[in-house]
């Protein structure tokens, strides 16, 4: 099995499991006359083709082609049916149950049962990552009529946006008798099936003609691995790619050219940095308060995402459940506030205090909060690291300060994981501990009342932001760029299955 990294919702992952999908089927098989293939660049390599060590963007990226979910949440949270026929949920959200629509296929030709569905959960109740949305199962049972019920250990409002969102239904078969070779044959019910795949360079597949809502439009994809967004919105230019991730550098120019089109996500990602809370002077509340104040996000929001997003100052963005503008806090950009704050927590500068790491894509926004922190006293190094050695670094501890951009479901008892003390040295990076935190999601996600939750959520996320857990910068926009020829949906959900070529 291959090494688990953090999952770091970068760019490419924004939030494209949140928004709504096409509901028709595609027409079948590619029109004449026009192509019936694509090239897409992806962020980054595959972890693995089992979700069950998702990990990266890229990696939900691939498996929203491969597999599908028993139901899809949209924006505006209606569900949508996909592999369910049907589901219900009891009172207290403790008990959900989806009858299987008949004669699903795999890619391999079995036909989806509810064993599969049970074995999925099971699964992925073992897995470092996805056992975090799943961990509240007590069991996953097959109770006839090619339906699976599943009970949680107590109730769990959050639990059907999850099976909407993170819980791509697996073959019970394949991943048992391929084992450790299931990466070489990955098998789903997704509207795609596996080719080829080339490490570091690229991923191969094609059209399932069995798939349930019908043939995709476009038979071939290309997954082109491009980690330089700059570097792939050239090739999108020069047409060697027809689909890239946009950096906000590069909006302007690219909203010129005639021949591309840009779509736009919700702000359901935050740009921040992460102070490691068991490092002095990240320990002390006061200070972290201090180094808010510091931060010049209005220069962030124009430096480094060209205008395109909005000032945060808290972790949970807009469009998420559970968002309110009550939960905002004042400590904003201030840099004499800072100094006082500072000698308030009895820290004495000139300061040094180690190293802000981040990657590349984030290296303007940590070359300004350097600044930022040099202004009132607070020295540090700034390292551009390897993506991947700084997710370890994050995972392990191993960091003072790190800058970079998050994002979870659109439901906020996902934020648990980053704020929660019993995922300290999982998700929760920053390894904030306070002990109230974890109780108030187990109320949030206790109840079914949409308006309480929100109540919940406001009390817990203003008690955050007051503890300065994370230092929020912005709220960025994502920008996708793509041939004006090629037909995606203006909010873009990646899902090939919805795009054709005009």
């Amino acid at each position: 099995m291959k090494k688990r990294i953090i999952r770091l919702l970068g760019l490419l992952m924004a939030m494209s499991l949140l928004i709504s999908g096409c509901g028709d089927s595609a027409d079948s098989g590619a029109t004449s006359g026009k192509r019936d293939d694509v090239i897409i660049q992806i962020n980054g390599d595959i972890t693995s083709f089992d979700p069950f060590t998702q990990a990266l963007d890229s990696d939900a990226f691939i498996y929203r082609q491969l597999y599908d979910t028993l139901i899809h949440v949209t924006a505006d949270r209606d569900v949508e049916l996909r592999l369910a026929e049907s589901y219900e949920v009891n009172a207290d959200s403790s008990v959900f149950t989806f009858k299987l629509k008949d004669g699903i296929k795999f890619h391999n030709g079995d036909v989806l049962k509810a064993s599969d569905v049970v074995f999925t959960f099971e699964h992925y109740m073992e897995s470092p990552f996805l056992s975090t949305f799943v961990g509240g199962i007590e069991s996953a049972t097959d109770i006839g009529n090619n339906t699976v019920q599943i009970k949680m250990h107590a109730p769990n409002a959050a639990f059907l946006n999850y099976c909407g969102d993170l819980i791509p239904i697996l073959s019970q078969r394949a991943v048992t008798e391929a084992g450790d070779n299931y990466d070489d044959a990955p098998v789903g019910t997704g509207p795609y099936k596996y080719v080829s795949y080339a490490r570091a360079n690229q991923i191969n597949m094609t059209r399932f003609d069995d798939y349930y809502r019908g043939p995709a439009r476009i038979k071939d994809i290309t997954f082109r691995i491009m980690s330089n967004p700059s570097t792939a919105v050239i090739a999108l230019q020069a047409g060697d790619i027809d689909f890239s991730l946009l950096m906000s550098a590069d909006y302007e120019n690219v909203s010129n050219d005639p021949n591309l089109t840009i779509g736009n996500f919700p702000v359901q990602l935050v740009e921040l940095a992460i102070m490691n809370h068991t490092v002095a002077p990240f320990d002390n509340v006061t200070v972290r308060q201090a180094v808010s104040c510091a931060v010049d996000r209005e220069f962030i929001l124009e430096a480094a995402a060209e205008g395109h997003g909005v000032i945060a100052t808290n972790i949970l963005p807009p469009g998420v459940f559970g968002y309110s503008p009550a939960i905002e806090t004042d400590f904003l950009y201030d840099p004499g506030r800072a100094k006082d704050l500072l000698a308030q927590a009895g820290i004495t500068t000139p300061l040094d205090i180690g190293t802000i790491i981040t990657i590349e894509q984030f290296a303007q926004s940590a070359q300004i909060l350097h600044q930022n922190l040099r202004d009132i006293g607070l020295n540090a190094d700034l390292e551009v690291m390897e993506f991947t050695r700084f997710g370890e670094s994050l995972m392990l501890g191993d960091f003072t300060i790190a800058s970079v951009q998050l994002g979870l479901t659109s439901d906020a008892d996902s934020y648990a994981f980053l704020l929660a003390d019993e995922y300290i040295g999982g998700m929760n990076y920053a390894r904030y501990n306070n002990p109230a935190i974890s109780g108030m999601f187990a109320q949030g996600r206790s109840t079914a009342d949409l308006n309480e939750r929100i109540r919940i959520y406001t009390e817990l996320f203003s008690i955050v932001g007051n503890d300065v857990a994370y230092l929020s910068y912005i709220f960025p926009y994502t920008h996708f760029a793509w041939n004006s020829k090629l037909n995606a949906p203006s909010l873009v959900t990646i899902h090939v299955y919805e795009m054709y070529w005009s």
